[in-house]
């Protein structure tokens, strides 16, 4: 490899870490938002227990990595959308989903995360 080529692989690498940023201050944005609009319809009364519209839920996965964990939502329906976040080093995914429950797992032990569920 050449001090060229080497120079492009640090070109590209720098651009993808620019990549990188913006895609996570556009992700904390869509946080703040869907937290903010929760707590809208919250004030609104629109959000009513046992039939929810949309819900936040954190949790933890298993202290096993790749083994699925169940975690309550009670929105009383399938959520048609689920959007997980991890707060960790390793990857949450959604597994299965009913209308009490989602099911996760993670890539690693233990991983927090942060489940956003519309219905």
């Amino acid at each position: 490899m050449n001090e060229e080529d080497i120079q492009k692989l640090t070109d590209n690498i720098k651009s993808v870490e620019t990549n990188l940023s913006g895609l996570q201050s556009s992700f904390d944005a869509i946080t703040r938002r869907l937290e903010q609009s929760e707590a809208r319809l919250r004030e609104r009364d629109l959000i009513t227990s046992g039939y929810l519209d949309s819900k936040i839920i954190t949790g933890t996965t298993s202290a096993s990595a790749g083994t699925e964990t169940t975690h309550t939502h009670i929105l009383g329906r399938d959520p048609k959308f689920v959007f997980i976040t991890s707060k960790s080093n390793g990857v949450v995914y959604l597994t299965d989903k009913d209308k009490d429950n989602i099911k996760v797992k993670g890539s690693a032990s233990s991983l927090d995360f942060t489940a956003y569920l519309l219905a």
